[in-house]
This record gives structure tokens, sequence and C-alpha cells, in this order.
């Protein structure tokens, strides 16, 4: 639906109101009651929702020739008319829009009336004010032609005007994909957060993820219901695809970081294990070993190391003595460590800060051309 201001004038010609050389002005203005005793086209704007009589306005111009011809204007305020205008929104709010005004006799078919344009030149039966401006679209060319509508009460003559718009993409731009674009880069920064800072990678992803479906509903409750994807949905479906893949990268990574670490553990206990008993020589000291619950093998055993054994027994001297034993001798490559560790569960890592902003660049370069053109 849309309102319009238009100065409406219709031109035709009664012979029966030709005066010829009877007055000497060529036209005369025609006011008052006469109007009602004048004969006046039955002209209605097609599709309108809430139709009036316009015919007897009070705001009126006619002017009389002396041939009979007759110039009818009037200023209307013309509400709420629904158009014949099907809006194809693919490329929302790239798009292009042709909607055409409509205008035909309602009661005399084209035997009686025959409706054309005055001029026949499209720039000169429409004029549109110059400093015209709307809000959502621009208006780039009017064409005007002539119709004639079927009816079941028989043919009826119109005249229709259409008007290409395109609609002004800046404002969803700077509302709608500035945002979006903002929380996909947003969502980038946790490939370079550290790996096993697991509180702050998560927040980011879960906050850049409600960010981007709270932008999608509420973009999507103001446009209107059509049963086809339009280019603004396939633009926020890459984008919210792009910050939830974020997330689940993450979730890959601290996966293969829980796995790799359980791994390394293991080979460190069988490995030192196997130090303990070259080292003592014994297995009840081994045995002793194990029943050391609840304490670290890089640092509480090497702080009891330090203090001494508080028994005198030789089972427990020579525990403690391989304790003090066992980190000189898994100082060589025998075990893992941790700067061996972290390039390889960091390689997603280092792979996603190439993928993720490579792929939405290819993207990029790929939509806006295809809906711009």
């Amino acid at each position: 639906d849309f309102s319009m201001t238009i100065y409406f004038r219709q031109w035709w010609r009664d012979s029966r109101l030709a005066y010829g050389d009877m007055y000497h002005r060529d036209s005369v203005t025609i006011g008052g009651d006469i109007l009602k005793q004048i004969w006046l086209p039955d002209t209605h704007f097609e599709y309108e929702k809430k139709p009036k009589d316009r015919t007897r306005d009070h705001v009126f111009l006619l002017k009389l020739w002396r041939d009979g011809t007759i110039m009818w204007s009037r200023r209307q305020v013309i509400d709420s008319i629904t158009t014949t205008c099907a809006m194809d929104l693919r490329s929302y709010p790239m798009d292009t829009q042709r909607c055409n005004f409509s205008i035909e006799s309602f009661g005399y078919p084209i035997n009686d009336v025959v409706y054309k344009w005055r001029l026949g030149r499209s720039d000169e039966d429409i004029k549109v004010k110059q400093d015209l401006a709307l809000t959502k679209f621009t208006l780039w060319k009017i064409q005007t032609f002539t119709k004639i509508s079927h009816y079941v009460t028989g043919s009826f003559s119109g005249i229709v005007a259409e008007f290409t718009m395109t609609r002004r993409a800046l404002y969803y731009v700077i509302q709608i994909f500035l945002p979006c674009a903002m929380i996909v880069f947003l969502s980038w920064i946790s490939f370079w957060i550290d790996s096993h800072s697991t509180p702050a990678r998560i927040a980011l992803g879960i906050t850049t993820v409600l960010s981007m479906t709270t932008l999608l509903f509420g973009v999507q409750s103001s446009l209107p219901k059509v049963p086809y994807v339009k280019s603004l949905d396939v633009y926020m479906f890459v984008s919210f695809t792009l910050v939830f893949a974020s997330l689940i990268e993450y979730a890959c990574v601290h996966y293969n970081i829980t796995k790799k670490d359980r791994a390394v553990f293991q080979v460190a206990q069988q490995q030192k294990q196997t130090h303990m008993e070259k080292a003592t020589g014994n297995k009840e000291t081994v045995r002793l070993l194990r029943r050391m619950k609840g304490q670290s093998m890089n640092f509480k055993m090497a702080a009891f190391g330090r203090l001494g054994p508080t028994s005198k027994s030789s089972t427990e001297a020579a525990a403690w003595s391989a304790v003090n034993l066992v980190p000189s001798a898994l100082d060589g490559k025998s075990v893992p460590s941790d700067e061996n560790l972290v390039p390889r569960v960091n390689l997603v890592d280092r792979y996603s800060r190439v993928l993720f902003p490579s792929f939405f660049l290819v993207f990029n370069i790929i939509y806006w051309p295809i809906y711009m053109l």
C-alpha cells in the first residue's frame, strides 16, 4: 500500500458546450454549481482499497475552450491504493521493482469512452516534482501505455503508468550487512585465543551465536513473508553458519587436546615406571611408589625427595632415591613434552585462521556482483 498526492487532469470534447464566436475569450473558467450540469467521466483508480466518489470534489479547476474542449483538474490525496505491483523480492534489498498505476472507466465501455495519454510521451504526460525524495526507493523511469480490460459487463478502456524504482540499499548495508560481517569477524578472534582457555573461547562463541540469532530474528520480523529465499536470507544464513562453525571448531580442538593429554599421560606413566624399575632394581620399591596416591610425579614426589624419607627402612630409602632419579632419567626425548604437543593441537586453529576468512571473502566477491547487477 502507498499514498500520494497528485494533480489529476483530464481533457475531453463535448460539442454541446462549444460556444464558437459567441464570446471574445478563447477559454473560460467554470465553477460553482454549473459543474452539476456538465457530463463528467466516471474515472476510477484500479485496485483502490477505499474508493471514493471524486467527481464532485469542491477543489477543482474546469476550463472550457471554443470548440467544446474541457480540461478538468483536481488536486487529490489518494490514500491506501493497492497497485498491480507484484514485487519480486528475490534480490531484496538490492531489488528493482516495476509498479503499475492503472486508471480506467468504471461504467462507460470502450464504445462510449476511450482513454489515452494526451501527448503520448511519458516525460510530458507525467510530471514529477523535482525535489521529490522517496525514503526507500529511487525513481528511475516512468513509462505510459494504454490498455483494454475485459469483464463480464464489457470491455473498458484505461491507461497505465509504470514506475521503475530501485530500492535504497545503503540503509540495509549499515543496519544489517555491516553488523552481520562484524559479528562474523568477532567470532574469528577465538582462533587466536589459547586453546587451553576454555571459558574465554566458549563465552566468545556463545555470545556471537546469540548476537547473530537476535539480529536474524529482528530482521525477519520486519520483512514480508514470501515463499522463496531472498538475497538477504542467503547472506545472513552464511554469516550465521560461519559463526556457529567457529564454535564447533573449538569443540573439535578441545576434544583433540583432551585426547592428546590422556595419551601423553599414559606414555609418561609407563616410561616413568620403567625408569624407576631400572633405577632401583627392586619391584617392591615400585609397588610402594604405586601406593602413593594423590601425589604428582613431577612436583610433589620431587618435593618429598628434597625433604627426605621419614622411614629408615632400606625399601623406603630406595623409593625416595628412585623418585629423585626419575627426573634426570626423563631429561631426554623419551616423553613427549608440551612444547611438542602444542603445535599439533593448534593445527586446526592455524588452518581456521586462513580458511574462515578466505571463505567469507570469496563468498562476498561472488555475492555482491550477483545481486547488485
